[in-house]
């Protein structure tokens, strides 16, 4: 088991800084949710992000062009929490980070992955991808879509 976490931890770093390269994220910055200018502090609510945190369920996976409905019975979630944590359920993998939110604009840092073959692969590894490299975000009440450069995940809750 020991082997396999080394290996998990290698692998998850040299997908995240290969990810970074294709949609051209940084991993730099706060790990919580950004305030805008002039707020006091970190309360999402007040940030205008509140739509952000929460839940989502994997609808569809877009990446290079080439888009891909999600099965109902492959467990894709994010988990956007409002003290600037993210956790995602990639099928069989679990994956955990923070994030910097605003208005229309999301930072996440590094990603932590385990990093099984999972039955749904790609799909379960392009999920991690475009979500730990997503740099704009928008929301309603029931749909959230993140975008990067090379691709969006459109999420439900």
């Amino acid at each position: 088991m020991r082997k396999l976490g080394i290996v998990s931890r290698v692998v998850g770093v040299s997908g995240f800084v290969a990810l970074l390269a294709a949609c051209g994220g940084s991993a730099l910055g706060p790990a919580g949710p950004t305030a805008p200018a002039g707020s006091a502090g970190g309360d999402v609510v007040a940030q205008g992000v509140q739509p952000l945190v929460g839940t989502w369920k994997a609808v569809s996976v877009k990446m290079d062009g080439a888009e891909t409905v999600v099965p109902q019975s492959v467990p894709l979630t994010a988990e956007f929490s409002g003290d600037g944590r993210l956790n995602l359920v990639a099928d069989c993998n679990r994956c955990s980070a923070g994030y910097s939110a605003a208005p229309g604009t999301l930072s996440v840092t590094p990603m932590a992955c385990t990093r099984a073959y999972c039955s749904s692969a790609p799909l379960d590894d392009h999920f991690s991808r475009l979500v730990s490299a997503a740099t704009s975000w928008s929301a309603t009440a029931h749909t959230l879509d993140l975008t990067c450069p090379a691709g969006s995940v459109h999420l439900q809750r």
